[in-house]
This record gives structure tokens, C-alpha cells and sequence, in this order.
């Protein structure tokens, strides 16, 4: 286990369930934050996929008990990118990929569960061993001196993922 201010966190196969339910037996936690994925959206489309983004954060829900409250971040992919103003809360959602659309089914479920947060987030980045966010992908491609193609029809505010944290640290 590792400690950051007296917090647990400790690193959990979501694909295997027997670890998720043991890790739940061994801590109780009240409070839950859930914050894996596959996040590599062109890579959505493999079962594997499936396995952390529906499968794993629904044995983490089931496994946390109905009186744990669950923070989750999401991600504005649940929408379709068309809108020319900022999206809200209350907007309808209509993902355009697997990766939205796993990302709406847990947001459903969550509030059909209630006792849930879901934050959405867009651009988050930071430390990764194999950098595929979009702000890294930049970044690499300026320091290479190489091309790559960006959407032109896409607006968002990079989020650092330390800072996305501290937010959360005292909620």
C-alpha cells in the first residue's frame, strides 16, 4: 500500500475481480475515487477496452457498497463535440466513439446508483510511462521537430492531472 497524507491508494487489476473484491474486504473505504481507464481513444475499440472502462469500474462500484460515495472522472466524450458554447451538466449526451459511450454508461449507472460524483474532464496530462494524451503528443512532436494532424474542430483546456488531484484532496 502506499500512503499520500494519510490516504491509501494502492495500484488494483480492474480486470480481475477477485482483487477488487479482496481490496474491498481488506479496506472499507467510504470514499471512492475512480479515476482508471483506457484512455486512449483510437484504442477503445478492443475488448480489452471493455474490460477496464464498463467491466472493472463496475466491480469497483459494486464491490465499494451502496454507502461509499463514488467520485468519477468521466470525460466530455460523452458528447457529440459539435456544440459552439462550453457544454453543461444538464446537456444531453451523445457520444460519437466507444470510448464516450462507455464512459455514458457509467455515468448512467452511477446516477441510477446515486451517492455519486462524476466529474468530466477533457485534455488531462501528465506523468505517464507510455505518453497518448494529446497535450504529450504535442509536446513530443514540437521537441521532434515532426508534423502531426489535430482536430481543427475542437476546443478544450488542458488539464494537469496533479492539479485535477489536488481538487479532489480535501473533498
Amino acid at each position: 500500500n502506499n500512503f499520500i497524507e494519510g490516504r491509501c491508494y494502492e495500484w488494483l487489476n480492474v480486470t480481475m475481480n477477485n482483487k477488487v473484491e479482496e481490496f474491498f474486504a481488506k479496506h472499507k473505504p467510504d470514499k471512492v475515487f475512480i479515476a482508471c481507464a483506457n484512455p486512449y481513444v483510437d484504442g477503445c475499440e478492443s475488448p480489452r477496452s471493455d474490460m477496464v472502462n464498463v467491466t472493472g469500474i463496475t466491480r469497483i462500484v459494486h464491490h465499494a457498497g451502496k454507502e461509499a460515495q463514488i467520485i468519477f472522472f468521466s470525460s466530455s466524450y460523452v458528447f457529440e463535440g459539435t456544440s459552439q458554447v462550453p457544454y453543461k451538466p444538464t446537456d444531453a449526451t451523445m457520444p460519437v466513439n466507444k470510448y464516450g459511450r462507455q464512459k455514458e454508461e457509467i455515468e448512467r449507472r452511477l446516477v441510477e446508483r446515486g451517492k455519486s460524483l462524476i466529474i468530466r474532464t477533457v485534455g488531462v496530462f501528465g506523468k505517464e510511462g507510455t505518453p497518448k494524451n494529446f497535450v504529450d503528443q504535442i509536446r513530443r512532436a514540437v521537441k521532434e521537430n515532426k508534423r502531426i494532424k489535430v482536430p481543427s474542430d475542437q476546443t478544450m483546456n488542458p488539464v494537469w492531472v496533479d492539479l485535477l488531484a489536488q481538487t479532489q484532496k480535501n473533498g
